[in-house]
């Protein structure tokens, strides 16, 4: 169920942070505030100027900014959370974004990269502008997130994959 205000969540903190905070910033420049704001992750380089920008501007809709240590507080954030976006430049299977699919998180992707081949063309954005629209969509009418992405989590279960590792092995 959505709440007043939809929840943005980013989890890619290191990968390519600029299209995403620039999606926001136009956004907000359209008078489109109906949001609160997580950015979950670690900052294992220098702290890029894009983060102070986005702080400075968009610092009343965040709610979380930064690494949650504990693993129940960064579940309970994705639980919260409506729209997981990720503007990820490299990727090899998406883990934090299934993460937070699994969790109930609308998925943003780009259509390249594992996410293809993980998510309907609905969740993947081709380039910047279609990230901006398909944002602009759900932000101003939130209803469409009712069709929450489904994927068949099972496939990637451990009692499933093990045969088919086992297989590969044997081979």
């Amino acid at each position: 169920m959505l709440n007043e205000r939809l929840f943005l969540l980013c989890r890619e903190f290191d990968k390519n942070p600029e299209l995403f905070f620039k999606t926001l910033f136009k956004l907000v420049d359209e008078g489109l505030t109906n949001f609160r704001l997580s950015i979950l992750g670690e900052n294992f380089t220098e702290n890029l100027r894009i983060f102070d920008n986005a702080k400075e501007k968009l610092g009343s809709f965040v709610d979380h900014f930064g690494y949650l240590p504990n693993k129940v507080d960064y579940y309970n954030v994705l639980r919260e959370s409506d729209i997981v976006v990720s503007t990820a430049l490299h990727e090899f299977f998406g883990v934090a974004m299934m993460e937070a699919v699994y969790l109930g998180c609308f998925p943003l992707c780009p259509n390249r990269l594992v996410y293809p081949e993980l998510f309907k063309p609905e969740n993947l954005f081709n380039n910047d502008d279609e990230l901006f629209e398909k944002l602009k969509k759900i932000l101003q009418s939130p209803i469409s997130l009712k069709s929450k992405c489904k994927i068949n989590f099972s496939t990637y279960d451990w009692k499933v994959l093990k045969f088919e590792y086992l297989k590969i092995l044997i081979e």
